[in-house]
């Protein structure tokens, strides 16, 4: 039989799963890993502009160690098989930018 199963096909109608496919979920990979990693970094990021905005509302002003944070978060960012989730991520490190700049043009005069 050269290996195989009789049936092995048909045990619940499905077609046999290539055996690497079946080694890389359990690895971790597949689109549910690369989501889990890129909603983790949208949390930190999230924290780390909820920190941001706290301090403005206080008055306080940016800190160079918070965007710093922020930047670093924002690189190498983690694709997201999910397009709401990749959007999410382009928004989030595109406003981390943007302020980078705001505090870069304010602290160059």
């Amino acid at each position: 039989m050269g290996g195989e199963i009789a049936g092995a096909g048909t045990v619940l109608g499905t077609d046999p799963v290539p055996c690497g496919v079946v080694l890389g979920l359990q690895e971790g990979g597949g689109d549910g890993a690369r989501d889990g990693a890129a909603r983790a970094r949208v949390r930190a990021m999230m924290t780390e502009l909820a920190m941001l905005q706290r301090d403005l509302l206080r008055g306080e002003g940016v800190s160079r160690e918070n965007l710093g944070r922020l930047e670093r978060l924002g690189e190498a960012v983690p694709d997201a098989a999910d397009p709401v989730l990749r959007a999410l991520l382009s928004a989030i490190v595109l406003r981390a930018r943007v302020e980078s700049a705001r505090y870069d043009a304010s602290h160059a005069r």
